[in-house]
């Protein structure tokens, strides 16, 4: 059948107890084009590739997956203990993790930044 690689962004909104995410597909994978609405945390791109076979569609699995962008500060261990020194389980989890940084994000929720991803 036809097979077609289609891009995605995935769009990432706080939640109880964790977050939601909302996914549109997209022309092309460029952030300027892309209209994250203001109570979303952040967004990552993935692609995925849709195949017809006797006239259904199937889609694959995620993959090309970007790293994250977050709306918000991140933050190093010790700037997190000087400037939210209440945030105990977080700094404690930090330490337990070797968590290099957290990302305190628009919607104020506390993200852990993994290699890659970028908070602006």
């Amino acid at each position: 059948g036809d097979t077609m690689l289609k891009h995605y962004v995935e769009i990432f909104y706080p939640s109880s107890p964790f977050y939601k995410s909302e996914v549109k597909e997209i022309e092309e994978r460029n952030p300027e084009l892309v209209d994250i609405p203001d109570d979303a945390f952040g967004y990552r791109f993935f692609d995925s590739t849709e195949v017809i076979t006797d006239g259904k569609m199937s889609t694959g699995e995620k993959k090309n997956i970007s790293c994250m962008t977050y709306f918000g500060t991140a933050y190093t261990l010790d700037e997190i203990k000087e400037k939210f020194p209440q945030e105990k389980t977080l700094i404690s989890n930090m330490e337990l993790y070797k968590w290099k940084y957290l990302v305190k994000t628009r919607c104020g929720n506390w993200k852990v930044m993994e290699k890659g991803d970028q908070a602006i």
